[in-house]
């Protein structure tokens, strides 16, 4: 990969699914690497279309400078490679997230304080003052990552994570990740005729996303601030084309049939307030125990029932999940749900079709598709 490229991070797991998404917004020459994919350009325009465009990626990261990575000397050398004064503007905020796995620099907090040692050293003998930090929401996101020998240091193009789609109103506990959803349905092969129902709603995450995908919304559509903005040379007429031209897709009603049970009413509150505050229209959600709802027969179930039960989960659970999906899934239809790291997807008494492991905002979980034959 040449130096005129871009890192598109993701989940562990789903850099194939990335890949093959990105050849469908026109980048066709996506290469597969550790949790993302390389992109070969770095025009400003792309980096637009992939923040507002890619349902899957959790980051757009344009390299600024890559280095073998020894000791803390090399790093700290390697930091003050980069012009500062050109990607931190004057009176900006900054901050360093950092993954690093190296033998002598085994902390990443301590990696990402040498980078801001660097940059702090920088532009204080630059400017005479030193930029400020801010762990959160930073004007400047900037991304560490040291593997081995090899280190990278990025401008986070995307600013806050992209599973913050700015749709969501509240939090439940141990929500999944929008990233994640947006992955399950593309794996189920969602489909804007289709129906879907999720049993167990939870935040209301998967109606969302299907809705977004059958409407045609760009996931980030809702988003308000991309770090992109803060980039030398943003171009803000190239950036609304960009945005114009995705909206043009929209269509103003869903044909597909979504449908969401959730039993706390608390948590269905929230979920109601979730998909309100995605636009969604037409997407029924009951206040109800999916066991005892009347519900006909749907080509997708998708579901993320709660983790860490192990005994009621799985001996309770897990197997009233398995009854409602050979009831109510068509015979041609899928079964797709997400379950903890430690979960027996043949406890729901269906057959097991494919497992794979991820991660959801750092817990390992599976994600396993379930055929209704025993």
């Amino acid at each position: 990969m040449s130096d005129d490229h871009l890192f598109v991070s993701c989940v562990r797991g789903l850099e194939p699914l990335l890949a093959e998404e990105l050849a469908e917004l026109g980048v066709p020459d996506a290469r597969e690497g550790f949790c993302g994919v390389y992109v070969s350009g770095n025009s400003h325009e792309l980096i637009y279309r992939l923040n507002y465009g890619s349902r899957l990626a959790s980051r757009i990261l344009l390299p600024l400078v890559a280095f073998g990575c020894h000791n803390r000397e090399t790093l700290y050398k390697a930091a003050l490679r980069v012009d500062w004064n050109s990607v931190i503007p004057q009176g900006r905020t900054f901050a360093i997230d950092a993954n690093v796995s190296h033998e002598k620099l085994r902390h990443s907090l301590f990696a990402a304080q040498v980078v801001k040692d660097a940059i702090c050293d920088q532009l204080r003998e630059k400017r005479g003052e030193r930029p400020s930090v801010q762990v959160r929401d930073p004007d400047v996101q900037l991304n560490l990552f040291v593997h081995d020998a090899k280190g990278v240091i990025s401008l986070d193009t995307s600013g806050a994570p992209l599973h913050r789609r700015g749709y969501r109103a509240r939090n439940v506990a141990a929500p999944l990740q929008e990233t994640l959803g947006a992955a399950v349905l593309r794996l189920a092969g969602f489909r804007p005729e289709m129906s879907l129902c999720d049993p167990c709603a939870g935040g209301g995450t998967f109606l969302s996303e299907a809705y977004l995908m059958a409407t045609r919304t760009p996931p980030a559509f809702f988003r308000r601030r991309f770090g992109f903005e803060e980039m030398a040379g943003f171009d803000r007429a190239s950036w609304e084309m960009v945005r114009r031209v995705a909206d043009d897709g929209r269509v103003a009603k869903s044909e597909a049939r979504l449908v969401g049970c959730e039993v706390l009413r608390e948590v269905y509150s929230i979920c109601t307030e979730n998909l309100t505050g995605c636009g969604a229209r037409g997407v029924k959600v009951m206040c109800a125990d999916f066991r005892r709802a009347d519900l006909p027969r749907f080509d997708r179930i998708v579901t993320n029932p709660p983790h860490g039960l192990r005994l009621k989960g799985e001996e309770e659970l897990y197997p009233q999940i398995g009854d409602f999906i050979r009831d109510h899934l068509n015979a041609d239809g899928e079964a797709w749900l997400v379950i903890g790291e430690e979960g027996r997807p043949e406890a729901f008494g269906l057959k097991v079709v494919s497992t794979r492991r991820v991660s959801n905002g750092g817990q390992r979980c599976q994600i396993v598709r379930l055929s209704r034959a025993r």
